[in-house]
């Protein structure tokens, strides 16, 4: 008899949840040395709205050296109330597409492209995805990044790995992986070239089929102007549902 393996498709439910949905965003960057050492830290927060449009609101920067205490929280206005249709998402490598978020607030734009990416990877293969079956989802593309640079993917994959339960609501996990990458980016005058690592899970409620938690965690090298030493730094992000709003 025929086996059909049933794909992630056919265990979540079959129409979105439509409500409107919250996400806190919280990213931290750390700035480390050859050594392991951490030299400076750097968080962001940021409120991520899917209702009529989807908006962002309470975005704040807190920076901290070595092991002290974060500085007070700095909100980034030029963030606050930016709001486009779901339609636009697919134009946000387009420097139109951020209005009046400068190219050089980098770690803003990513809070953005991040949720994007969380997205895509939760509800774009769900037709393909069989359990414990990598699936290649992007090879050797390049994607611009507003007028300042680009970033290159080598091999993106997710694999469906399984079920779990985020703040009681019964999900499919799905892990990503995408190593060997590769970027530049323009800050002013100053050049950047880089290295990417990054991976994460991604909890996607069974019967909303929307996004409970996401993970986010990159190791990044980068050279800068004329250095012929790399500036390492690893980030981690958290993505999570914010219910009873």
């Amino acid at each position: 008899a025929l086996v059909v393996i049933p794909t992630l498709k056919d265990v979540v439910a079959k129409v979105q949840d439509p409500s409107p949905i919250h996400y806190r965003f919280v990213c931290e960057y750390l700035t480390v040395s050859t050594k392991g050492e951490v030299l400076a830290r750097k968080r962001l927060r940021g409120t991520y709205h899917i209702e009529k449009q989807l908006s962002w609101t309470d975005v704040s920067v807190a920076e901290a050296t070595k092991d002290r205490p974060y500085g007070n929280e700095k909100p980034q206005e030029f963030m606050n109330g930016f709001a486009y249709a779901a339609d636009q998402v697919k134009n946000d490598g387009n420097e139109s597409f951020f209005g009046k978020i400068p190219s050089d607030a980098v770690e803003c734009r990513n809070l953005i492209w991040d949720t994007h990416m969380f997205e895509g990877y939760a509800y774009d293969h769900l037709g393909e995805l069989r359990l414990n079956q990598p699936l290649t989802i992007s090879k050797d593309k390049t994607s611009t990044l507003g007028v300042a640079g680009s970033f290159h993917d080598n091999d993106v994959n997710l694999t469906w790995i399984g079920d779990g339960e985020w703040n009681g609501a019964r999900c499919a996990l799905i892990r990503y992986r995408a190593f060997l990458n590769t970027f530049d980016y323009k800050i002013g005058t100053l050049k950047l070239l880089g290295t990417s690592d990054y991976w994460g899970e991604i909890w996607l409620s069974k019967r909303t089929r929307r996004i409970e938690n996401a993970t986010i965690y990159e190791s990044v090298g980068v050279l800068m102007g004329q250095s012929q030493s790399p500036i390492r730094s690893f980030r981690i992000g958290t993505f999570e549902a914010v219910h009873g709003r």
